[in-house]
């Protein structure tokens, strides 16, 4: 990183203009902190400024493709989790069907360092809707306009983009055994025994059931709505942390599902 296939030299802007500026916000590093080369990462702490990654184009022309990659924040210059005290920063993935002339914002994280746990956390989209011949990616990351006092760092790594896989057969049992090792007034670590699947759901709520179930062919992030809760982690882990919670409430991590 960055290489021929990104551009980190970009900054302010909006998600709806592009980028208008040229200074440099992302830069590389081992991600998580671990190592030091590898990633792509970029801080967020002083206020007023926003910072653009940008891919060179991308030819989606043949249809059936997805991107994915991995993600995770941790503390400035540590492998320790961020401060998870709430800010108006915000880190936005977006792609460009025409070259860079227009943007969609494709996933948000709001209050990043309050909201994504630091370690790797995966993210893969379905692009069967782009078809565009110079088709382009970007993350922008805003750190708002508060002097928020966190301080810490957005990782990215492993970014592909590849021919959709084929559909998934359906596991033939549920993961069991969820087991919370770690609760604190704020935070709780769980872990579970896994099914053998690909993937699992962990999912948050403040109620005991969920009003609705995951829906097949959907891919879903951690962050994202679900049947009146909040996704904690869709990955291949069988643990997992959530931060930022609130004593005052009463939360259920249901029985992770797979995917």
């Amino acid at each position: 990183f960055p290489g021929s296939c990104w551009n980190a030299n970009l900054s302010e802007g909006t998600p709806a203009t592009g980028p208008i500026g040229t200074t440099a916000m992302w830069e590389s590093d081992g991600f998580l902190n671990s190592g030091t080369s590898g990633a792509a990462k970029v801080n967020l702490y002083s206020f007023n400024t926003i910072g653009w990654l940008r891919t060179i184009g991308v030819n989606l022309s043949a249809g059936g493709y997805r991107v994915k990659f991995n993600y995770g924040v941790t503390a400035y210059n540590a492998t320790t989790p961020a401060v998870t005290t709430a800010t108006d920063d915000t880190v936005k993935f977006l792609i460009s069907n025409d070259g860079g002339t227009t943007w969609t914002v494709l996933h948000s994280w709001d209050s990043p360092n309050s909201t994504v746990s630091n370690i790797s956390n995966d993210y893969s989209y379905n692009l069967s809707s782009y078809t565009g011949a110079n088709t382009v990616f970007a993350f922008y990351a805003s750190d708002g306009t508060v002097d928020d006092a966190p301080d810490y760092e957005f990782f990215v790594d492993n970014f592909v983009v590849e021919v959709l896989p084929p559909p998934c057969t359906t596991p033939s049992s549920q993961p069991s055994a969820l087991n919370f090792t770690s609760v604190t007034y704020n935070s709780i670590a769980g872990s579970f025994t896994g099914s053998g699947a690909n993937k699992y759901l962990v999912v948050q709520t403040l109620n005991s059931t969920l009003t609705a179930n995951p829906v097949n062919g959907t891919v879903y992030t951690a962050g994202q709505s679900l049947g009146g809760g909040t996704v904690v982690q869709a990955s291949a882990n069988t643990s997992f942390t959530k931060t930022g919670l609130s004593s005052l409430n009463n939360y259920h991590f249901l029985n992770p599902i797979v995917l």
